[in-house]
C-alpha cells in the first residue's frame, strides 16, 4: 500500500512541476497511453499533454463536433424540431458493423431524440440525422461545415470525412485539436446539459417505429454502480475503433472533470480495464494542481494589492479581501474536495483491482 500511494505522490508532484515558472507543459510519460492533452477549460491553457499534436483516429469523440455544430444550429430550441431520416443517413452505414439505433428511411425523429441518440448511444444514424439538420442539406453538407469549424477554431491537425468517426485515411485529430474542440462545444447552449446526463433517456415510438428506444450512460467511469466510477468526471464521450488493440470498449477517452478541466486521452494500449488507472491519476491530479495555481495567483493578488476603490470611494486592503474572499474560500474547499477525490478514486479502483483478482 505504501508504494501504490509513493507513486500516486510522485505522479502527483510531478503535475505541480508543471506549474513552476519556464516549465513545460509535457505532463507524466504513460507507455500504454499513445497520446493525451489537459487544458484549463477556462483559458485553454495546456496543463499536461503527451504527443498531443500526434494525428490520430478519432473514432466516435468525432461526435463531440457533430453535437456542438447541432446545438449551436438550434441555440437551446429543441422543443417541436423534427428530422426526417434520408436514405442516406441509414444506407450508407451498410456494411460497417457500427453502432446505430435503427433509424429507417422516412422516419420523423424530434431533435431532442437525434442528439441524446448521437451523445449516449453513439448511433451513427443520429449522428447522420444530425450532420444533415446542421449542414443544410446532405451529409457531405455537414461533413464541410465540420471542417469549416475546424478551420475556424485554428485547429491544425484535424480534418473531417464523416460525421460519425468511422475511420477513414482522411478522418483524423490530435488531443489538443480535440480538446478545443470540447471547450468550443461547451459554449454552445444546451451542449453542457446533453455532454454531463448520466440518467436513462426514453425515445418514445416514432410515425413508423411502434418500439420504444432506450439509451444508457456507455462510460463505466460515470456509471454509478460500476467499479470504475469515478464522481469528479461530469461528462465524457467515448469511442472505440479496431485500427488497435485498446482497453474495454472505450478506446478513446474525452472528458471533462468537475474541476474545469479538459482532458483527451488517444490510443490507450491494452484491453483490461485496469488501464483505465494511469490516466484518471494524471487527469485528477493535474486538475488538483490547476486549482492550487488558482489559489497562489489569488492569495498573491490579495497580498501585493495596494488599495481597491469601494463604492464609498474608500481605498483598503480589505476591501481587497472582502472583493476575493468568497472565491478564495470556494478555491480551498474545491481543492480539499479535489485531495479526496484523488485519494478516493485510488482507493476504489485498489479495491475494485482486489476483488477482481480474488474472482480470477
Amino acid at each position: 500500500m505504501k508504494k501504490h500511494i509513493a507513486m500516486l505522490c510522485a505522479v502527483l508532484l510531478t503535475a505541480l512541476a508543471a506549474f513552476a515558472p519556464g516549465a513545460a507543459a509535457a505532463g507524466p510519460a504513460l507507455t500504454a497511453t499513445e497520446a493525451y492533452c489537459i487544458i484549463d477549460a477556462d483559458t485553454g491553457l495546456v496543463l499536461a499533454q503527451q504527443n498531443m499534436n500526434e494525428e490520430l483516429h478519432p473514432a466516435s469523440i468525432t461526435k463531440v463536433m457533430t453535437l456542438g455544430l447541432a446545438c449551436e444550429k438550434a441555440q437551446g430550441k429543441w422543443d417541436n424540431v423534427k428530422l426526417t431520416v434520408s436514405h442516406e443517413d441509414v444506407y450508407s452505414l451498410a456494411g460497417t458493423d457500427s453502432s446505430h439505433i435503427a433509424l429507417q428511411e422516412g422516419e420523423e425523429v424530434p431533435l431532442t431524440d437525434a442528439l441524446y441518440a448521437t451523445q449516449m448511444a453513439s448511433a451513427n444514424d443520429g449522428a447522420n440525422l444530425l450532420a444533415e439538420y446542421f449542414g443544410g442539406g446532405t451529409i457531405a453538407d455537414g461533413v464541410a461545415t465540420m471542417n469549416a469549424q475546424a478551420k475556424e477554431l485554428g485547429l491544425e491537425h484535424t480534418h473531417f470525412a464523416n460525421p460519425h468517426g468511422i475511420s477513414d485515411e482522411d478522418h483524423y485529430t490530435s488531443c489538443y485539436d480535440m480538446a478545443q474542440i470540447l471547450r468550443w462545444a461547451l459554449t454552445q447552449p444546451g451542449f453542457e446539459t446533453l455532454f454531463t446526463r448520466n440518467e436513462m433517456y426514453t425515445m418514445g415510438p416514432t410515425n413508423v417505429q411502434p418500439v420504444t428506444r432506450y439509451f444508457h450512460q456507455q462510460d463505466k467511469m460515470r456509471v454509478g454502480s460500476s467499479r470504475y466510477y469515478i464522481p469528479a468526471i461530469l461528462g465524457s464521450k467515448i469511442g472505440y475503433t479496431n485500427i488497435w488493440p485498446l482497453f474495454g470498449s472505450a478506446n478513446q477517452l474525452l472528458s471533462a472533470l468537475v474541476l474545469a478541466t479538459l482532458c483527451v486521452f488517444l490510443k490507450v494500449t491494452g484491453r483490461s480495464n485496469k488501464m483505465l488507472f494511469p490516466p484518471l491519476v494524471i487527469m485528477l491530479c493535474v486538475t488538483f494542481t490547476a486549482l492550487v495555481q488558482r489559489l497562489i495567483a489569488m492569495v498573491k493578488a490579495i497580498s501585493t494589492a495596494a488599495s481597491v476603490t469601494i463604492p464609498a470611494g474608500e481605498t483598503t486592503w480589505g476591501a481587497v479581501f472582502i472583493a476575493n474572499g468568497l472565491q478564495l474560500i470556494l478555491a480551498v474547499l474545491l481543492i480539499v474536495l479535489g485531495l479526496n477525490i484523488v485519494f478516493h478514486s485510488f482507493s476504489a479502483y485498489k479495491k475494485a483491482e482486489h476483488n477482481s483478482e480474488a474472482n480470477v
